[in-house]
Parts: structure tokens; C-alpha cells; sequence
């Protein structure tokens, strides 16, 4: 193994707000060529571990698993072999035990490999489940609405995404395969027609646009409805922009912008407005709250730049100008999490060419005004495994977000005094918790055990 390096880059956002940095970049070797990279907590401990998947030319391959110490840094690499290329990894519990497991995007097999964790850290061997063309990209989400996680890959030479159902132990049925735009390199989901079911949204790279497939809640999908934004779109991520409950849109393209487009609920969305970077080949685009003002931003990397792009959210939809700072070599992928327990929105970065991950912790103050009333809400019971209450004698309405251990937007209600807030959608996990008044924003710790 090579020695911890640091990288001393200071982030400092002046301009907008003032108690917004982050701390000196701290870079872990993580094998040959780490090209993708997801977060959760692998062993049960509270804290939050890396998993990369690294393509060395096919040879040698595999899942890089380190675990989180709670403080921000991360253990010696643990390997675990995956057949094919790899190109892309996810996280979630497959098989419904309560232990986290991992599926990979294997790019020259035409399949996905998933490894079911044993909860302590460590992965079983993988079982393949077959898939279209050349699958880049992979996500879960629960398609057909049975409680049950499934697969989604975006197929690059197959100019289609594939659909795979689990079962609920760990297995998938066979792959159902619809068309999208010409390789496409990404997907994300949400309800972007208010109906309840999830739908997808699909980055095209060839085609320089976004497919919308709308579905029906049993895991099938209407004809995609392709929308134009930048040129090259590689990444895109999805998320309420403009607080109005609806989901949006926001994709990388290779023309250095970020284009966006605000949800109208039905399905569509209006006119794409595209904000500037400075950095060129943007390879991936997350979403968080990074500054704690209760508005989403978002953030990229650049992999010919090494450097990633924050864009801060002003809550209407609109963006600020790009910081940009400085990680390792080439970076392929971004993860955002809180990774040593102080409830602000840490980054993880996958640096192909350097063999490492660049860990930027934030060091921002919490939020605005943050300590003003931070005696003044208790929340109980907490860890919980259906509802708590909210007790404060700040008079005013509060609004209340919850965020998952990936900085995802997942929850929102408004409260008061003696409010009983109902947490049975969400899965069992650590929560972030943005509690805003006109006095300030509070964030505190969730934690949901059944």
C-alpha cells in the first residue's frame, strides 16, 4: 500500500457565504484504476465506508471496500473479484437482511455482478445476472413498488437500459430491455409525474439529450420521451430545485454546462437553462445541500481539469458561478455523505489515473444562524422505527428535511410543537435532519433501526 497522501487545498467560499470551506483534501489509495465509487455503512458501526470498483485494463479487477472510522478517515482496502470490466457500482440491501450489498456495471461480461454483504464489512462472491450491451452505468430503485430493490443499467453500445426485478433475496429476474437515445452513460429516479410510480431519466451522450420514461408502477415503461440539452450530456441527477415539490433535472455536458430543467409534475418540463462551468468534460453530477441553507446544490467532476465543481442552489432554481478545486488524477466519480459525524456534507472522490480517493471533509458553520435556537427542539425517540416527536418553544412554523447518508434529498413536512413526524417510507439508516425557522437552520442526527 502507498503512504496516505495529503493534499492541502483549502476551499473557501467567500463570496456567498461566508462560513461555507472545506478542509485540506486527504487522498486514499484504493487499486489500479478506481472508476466508480458508492458509500454507505457496510459493517453496521454507525459509520459511514467507500466501495470502488477498478478497471486495470480488465486485469486485475475488482471492489475496493474501505471502512469508515467515524472521524473522516478510512481503513486499508479489503478486495473483492468481479468478472468483466467494471464500469460502475451501487449499494442497498438486495436481500432484505438488513446488511448492505453491492451490484457492479460490468461492461465487456453484459452483466451485473451482485455481492451480498455479510454485514461485519466483508462481501460473498458474486452472482451475475445478464444484461444488454455494454451496461456503463447502474442504479436501484424500487420499480414496480413491491418493497423490493431492483436494477436499472444504462447500456452504452445497446442505446437502452436495462430493467432488472429482484426478488427480495438477493436474485434479479431476467432483464427487460427499452430504448433511450444513442449511449447512454447515465440514469437517476424519481415521480416526475406525481403518480406515485417511479419514473427515469436517462443522460444520452451521442444523442445530446435526456430520455423520459415514464412508468406504470409494475417495472414497465412507456416510449421514451427525448428531451435536447447540451452537447454531450454525460451525467445527470435529479432533485427539487426550485422547492416546489415537483422533481427536476440536472445534467453535465461536455460543452462545459450544466443544463437544468425545472419539473412541471406531469411528466414534462420546461425550457432547459444551462449554467457555465469552467472545467471541461464533466464525468458525473450529484446533488446536496453542501452549505446547509436548505436549498440543493450540486456538484461535478471534471476528468481532463482534476477538479471538482460545486454550483450553489438559490432555491428558485437557479445557480451560482462554479468553485473549483483541485482532487487527483483524472477524477471519474463523486459520492457526497456525512463521513465523520458532524451532520455537514463531506465529498469522496474517485481519481482514476492516481489510483487513490480524494476525501474533502466540510468545515462550513452549520447552516445560518445555526446555534440560535439549537437548545430549543428535541426530537424523541431517536433512533426510531416509525415516527418521533418534535418538541420546541420556538413559536415560529418549522420546515423539516431529511437527507440520506448519500446528501439525497429523501423527506420534507412542515411542523410545530408536539408534532409527530411519520418515517415509515424511509429505510432503516442515519439521517441527516435541516430543521429551518426564520430564525436560522439546525441540523441534528436521525437514525431509523426496525
Amino acid at each position: 500500500m502507498k503512504k496516505l497522501l495529503f493534499l492541502i487545498s483549502f476551499i473557501y467560499f467567500g463570496q456567498l457565504n461566508a462560513q461555507m470551506c472545506f478542509s485540506p483534501t486527504i487522498n486514499y489509495t484504493v487499486g489500479i484504476n478506481p472508476f466508480s465509487i458508492t458509500n454507505a455503512d457496510f459493517n453496521g458501526d454507525g459509520f459511514i465506508d467507500l466501495a470502488v470498483v477498478n478497471d486495470s485494463s480488465c486485469s486485475p479487477i475488482g471492489v475496493n471496500v474501505m471502512l469508515g472510522n467515524g472521524l473522516g478517515g478510512f481503513g486499508a482496502c479489503a478486495s473483492f473479484p468481479v468478472n468483466g470490466c467494471l464500469c460502475s457500482i451501487t449499494s442497498a440491501d438486495f436481500n432484505g437482511d438488513g446488511k448492505i450489498d453491492l451490484a457492479t456495471a460490468n461492461n465487456t461480461a453484459y452483466s451485473v455482478s451482485v455481492l451480498l454483504g455479510t454485514g461485519t464489512g466483508n462481501f460473498n462472491p458474486a452472482n451475475d445476472f445478464t444484461v444488454n450491451v455494454t451496461p456503463y452505468y447502474i442504479t436501484n430503485a424500487d420499480i414496480n413498488l413491491d418493497g423490493k430493490v431492483d436494477l436499472i443499467t444504462a447500456n452504452l453500445s445497446g442505446d437502452n437500459i436495462s430493467v432488472l426485478l429482484g426478488t427480495g433475496t438477493g436474485s434479479f429476474g431476467a432483464n427487460t430491455n427499452f430504448n433511450v437515445g444513442t449511449n447512454p452513460t447515465s440514469v437517476t429516479s424519481a415521480d416526475f409525474n406525481s403518480d406515485g410510480s417511479p419514473d427515469l431519466a436517462v443522460a444520452n451522450t451521442l444523442s445530446n439529450n435526456l430520455s423520459i420514461l415514464l412508468g406504470n408502477g409494475t417495472g414497465n415503461f412507456g416510449t421514451a420521451n427525448n428531451i435536447t440539452v447540451g452537447s454531450v450530456p454525460f451525467s445527470v441527477t435529479t432533485a427539487d430545485f426550485n422547492g416546489d415539490g415537483k422533481a427536476d433535472l440536472a445534467a453535465t455536458n461536455a460543452d462545459t454546462t450544466i443544463s437544468v430543467l425545472l419539473g412541471n409534475g406531469n411528466g414534462t418540463f420546461g425550457a432547459v437553462t444551462n449554467f457555465s462551468l469552467t472545467t471541461v468534460s464533466s464525468s458525473c453530477i450529484i446533488n446536496s445541500d453542501f452549505n446547509a441553507d436548505g436549498k440543493i446544490d450540486l456538484a461535478t467532476v471534471s476528468y481532463w481539469s482534476n477538479s471538482i465543481s460545486i454550483i450553489l442552489g438559490f432555491g428558485n432554481g437557479n445557480f451560482s458561478s462554479p468553485y473549483n478545486y483541485t482532487v487527483g488524477v483524472n477524477p471519474r466519480a463523486i459520492v457526497s455523505s456525512d463521513f465523520n459525524g458532524d451532520s455537514k456534507i463531506d465529498l469522496a472522490v474517485s481519481n482514476l489515473t492516481s489510483d487513490n480517493c480524494s476525501i474533502l471533509l466540510n468545515c462550513s458553520a452549520t447552516g445560518i444562524n445555526s446555534t440560535k435556537h439549537s437548545s430549543e427542539i428535541n426530537i424523541y425517540p431517536n433512533p426510531t422505527n416509525d415516527q418521533f416527536l418534535i418538541e420546541t418553544n420556538i413559536p415560529d412554523r418549522l420546515t423539516l428535511d431529511l437527507y440520506n447518508i448519500n446528501g439525497g434529498h429523501v423527506f420534507s413536512d412542515s411542523v410545530n410543537d408536539k408534532s409527530n413526524v411519520n418515517v415509515t417510507s424511509l429505510d432503516n439508516g442515519v439521517y441527516t435532519m435541516t430543521i429551518k425557522s426564520v430564525g436560522g437552520v439546525i441540523n441534528k442526527k436521525l437514525i431509523i433501526v426496525r
